[in-house]
């Protein structure tokens, strides 16, 4: 048997530690359900003081729209990998019981993502023109009425002297019109 002092040892260095987080989403979505949007410069002062990257990572919370800061007992598992104690402290003022690390995963409910919207991009000669925003699922002949009222798509067609010889809607993706 081995004992501790006998085992071979290899000193690592680190050369600074950079949390990865994906940029097609900012990161401010991490963090966004933990406490009122009023709170906020507050918070991220508090955490700034032992986090210096946080400014780095995040940005400057009042360039976020103030509809995007929503609050809600969502967050507390999201934080806690972070800013545990913060996440902690969440999670007893919003009245739950026990540690939220000790506190089992959230169910992932789709109805509850899914988007009742969806904002179709009206194209005209291969080329974005404009884009419509209309009910997830609707209708071909809707889909085609809302992009041939739509203004700035009315606007490019006179503009260019140009008549719809044919429209093509993928639904809930894209609508093309071909003019002529």
């Amino acid at each position: 048997m081995v004992t501790a002092a006998e085992a071979a040892t290899t000193h690592l260095e680190w050369k600074g530690a950079v949390r990865i987080i994906r940029s097609l989403f900012p990161p401010i979505d991490l963090f966004e359900d933990i406490a009122d949007p009023a709170d906020w410069p507050l918070l991220i002062a508090a955490e700034q003081k032992t986090n210096p990257r946080l400014m780095e990572t995040i940005g400057h919370l009042d360039l976020v729209p103030s509809e995007r800061r929503v609050s809600g007992p969502g967050a507390s598992w999201l934080m806690a990998p972070f800013t545990p104690h913060l996440a902690e402290e969440c999670w007893t003022q919003l009245g739950e019981a026990g540690m939220v690390l000790d506190a089992p995963w959230p169910v992932y409910d789709a109805a509850l993502a899914a988007d009742d919207q969806v904002t179709l991009p009206v194209q005209i000669g291969g080329k974005r023109r404009g884009e419509v925003v209309l009910p997830r699922g609707s209708d071909n002949a809707t889909v085609e009425a809302a992009a041939l009222a739509n203004p700035t798509v009315q606007a490019y067609l006179a503009a260019n002297n140009l008549s719809i010889r044919k429209v093509i809607v993928v639904p809930d993706r894209i609508v093309n019109l071909v003019a002529g």
